[in-house]
């Protein structure tokens, strides 16, 4: 299906740097786990990784401390220790049932070709966005199943559809999750780079996903993020402003009474309420909107980032890297 489409820009393969011997093992015995523990049954898998969410909890201090203390800035002094740890859990619990059963979701939704998995909550706005044909910024928070929002995204008609990924470090897995994501529809784009490709893929009516609720690098913006100044991507607002196309937030979420996803768009941000806001004040505007979010959902939600850490530092040492172009990259959907 994807070669039919007719897409903006060629393929690109989006790769880790790390190779040799050892990736090929780390490659070999983590596919080897996530395949055959994702074929358990739906009961022995949700045990095991509720047993290895408590594992994790206690044995990754550090993640789990970042959970607490991200936590603690949401919720304020009204949240609970026994619930605060029930969230810590649920987030590692998340995390490894979403890997597990990544591959044979993808395969089916891949089969399938079509919507059956999913129950889209369109809106007005969003259906005036997809008549116009002139392309959307698409953004998410790492909330749900992230991974296989792209492949709804595309079937509902922001298509063709690209993905800013920033890809494992190790490079036969990077290659293996990209032929698993662009089976379903849609293609990557590297992070670095990104903000050069994207104005071609919209100019070409093209849409491009992004996660933008972690720590940006490079140049950034401060914006409140619960309540604490965070460090927030600048190239969004810049892109749709430049590009004249609204930005769209949106959410794909598990439902506790069926197995199928749930797609939503609370907020779209159009191009005239965009026009006159600077890139702090659209990271202000978007932060709102994933807060919403993630308190609708805390069980679904990666508390396990470091959201609010410094990392000048690192951020030097990132555009050294890289020749300079991380101070313009959009962060990736992983």
């Amino acid at each position: 299906m994807s070669e039919l489409r007719n897409w903006p820009i060629p393929a690109t393969v989006v790769e880790g740097d790390r190779q040799g011997s050892g990736a090929h093992v780390q490659y070999w015995l983590a596919r080897g786990a996530i395949e055959s523990l994702g074929a358990l049954p739906g009961p022995l898998r949700r045990t095991f990784t509720q047993v290895l969410a408590r594992l994790a909890t206690r044995v990754l201090a550090r993640p789990s401390s970042n959970a607490r203390k991200y936590l603690s800035s949401a919720y304020g002094p009204t949240l609970a220790p026994a619930r605060r740890e029930e969230l810590v859990r649920a987030a590692w619990r998340f995390l490894a049932l979403s890997a597990l059963e990544f591959p044979r979701a993808a395969a089916r939704i891949g089969r399938e070709g079509d919507l059956r998995s999913f129950d889209v909550h369109m809106t007005k706005e969003v259906e005036q966005v997809l008549a116009a044909k002139r392309g959307a910024l698409i953004v998410a928070a790492h909330l749900g199943e992230v991974e296989l929002a792209p492949a709804a995204l595309a079937r509902v008609g922001f298509d063709p559809f690209y993905v800013v990924s920033r890809p494992p470090r190790n490079r036969p897995l990077s290659r293996y999750a990209q032929r698993q994501r662009e089976r379903l529809g849609y293609r990557l784009i590297p992070r670095h780079g990104a903000f050069d490709l994207i104005p071609k893929i919209l100019a070409a009516g093209g849409s491009v996903g992004m996660l933008l609720d972690q720590r940006a690098r490079g140049r950034t913006v401060t914006a409140p993020f619960f309540g604490r100044p965070a460090a927030c991507e600048r190239s969004p607002g810049i892109l749709a402003r430049r590009g004249g196309v609204p930005i769209v937030v949106i959410a794909c979420v598990r439902q506790s009474h069926t197995s199928r996803l749930a797609l939503t768009f609370p907020r779209v941000f159009t191009p005239e309420e965009l026009r006159g806001k600077d890139p702090q004040e659209i990271a202000q505007l978007l932060n709102r909107e994933f807060e919403q979010l993630i308190l609708a959902y805390p069980e679904q939600y990666l508390w396990l980032h470091d959201r609010f850490r410094e990392s000048g530092s690192a951020d030097r040492a990132s555009k050294r890297k890289s020749g300079g172009t991380a101070a313009q990259s959009p962060s990736a959907l992983p």
